[in-house]
């Protein structure tokens, strides 16, 4: 199998990919979330960890596909984010919303300390939720380029193995964008230039980032056979509603598809690097 080191090495294999940006058009925010929710207790100041206040309601608004508004976008993370505040225990799930709806808006430090949170300390077997003073969901500024190794458990949460792997995908594009600087150096102001070429070092010293790509290719493709073809092929499946869902079926990746694809083509050469790794 080619390594992902090799592929980046291909010449012209991202000659068509620009810059990522997310290009939206008007829709309501609560629309985001795969199901509505009922509006949470509104509390002042304080954190209200009762199931009772995340209860799902009847499914009638449109998926998260059809939402393509930045402040639609903002909106939904803050929404997510109080429903989090109010129900510790996200009996609901909306964790795995949450970390996508972030790299949609070019937010990949709080997608990755978001993770890393909810995926170590967050939501661990012996988390007492209902202690307020516990800290909650607080890892900030984690290194993005070291090994997402906490992923790769017996049980691990397919929403946060994909979510890292794009965003370790991201990060090779933009690493890449980098090391072709030179060829902007007529379109751009010297000062620019040479700001950008003292990133290039700590560039050269980050080797294993194609290898933990290969990582979370694999967990992906063992936590569940479904998801990469349907990434690639995602059809009926961005619309399917499943009632009941359980590991590694494909159900599970029907949910966690429309979750997350809105972010996946929103990265310009994330799919195809995807599609480039499936037919090694």
């Amino acid at each position: 199998m080619q390594p992902t080191a090799k592929l980046l090495n291909k010449p012209g294999l991202f000659s068509n990919v620009k810059s990522r940006s997310c290009v939206m058009s008007p829709a309501t925010a609560s629309s985001l979330l795969p199901i509505p929710l009922k509006p949470p207790l509104a509390i002042s100041g304080e954190s209200y960890p009762l199931a009772t206040t995340c209860e799902p309601d009847t499914p009638s608004s449109e998926p998260i596909l059809n939402i393509k508004t930045s402040d639609a976008v903002k909106s939904a993370a803050e929404h997510v984010r109080d429903i989090l505040r109010l129900c510790r225990s996200d009996n609901m799930g909306v964790r795995d919303i949450l970390p996508s709806i972030y790299l949609r808006l070019g937010r990949d430090q709080d997608a990755y300390d978001f993770i890393k949170s909810s995926e170590t300390t967050g939501f661990s077997s012996d988390y007492d939720f209902g202690d307020l003073n516990l800290p909650y969901l607080n890892i900030v500024d984690a290194d993005v380029f070291e090994s997402p190794h906490y992923l790769y458990g017996e049980f691990p949460t397919l929403a946060a193995l994909v979510c890292v792997t794009l965003l370790k995908i991201r990060l090779l594009l933009d690493l890449v964008a980098l090391m072709n600087a030179g060829c902007l150096a007529r379109r751009l102001p010297q000062e620019l230039l040479d700001r950008i070429k003292t990133f290039i070092p700590a560039v050269r010293t980050r080797p294993d980032q194609p290898l933990q790509v290969d990582e979370l290719y694999v967990a992906v493709a063992k936590a569940t056979k479904h998801f990469w073809p349907a990434l690639l092929d995602p059809g009926a499946h961005l619309t399917a509603r499943p009632e009941i869902t359980s590991r590694g079926t494909q159900d599970e990746m029907q949910v966690k598809l429309q979750y997350c694809y809105d972010s996946w083509i929103e990265t310009p050469g994330s799919i195809d690097f995807i599609k480039t790794m499936s037919a090694r």
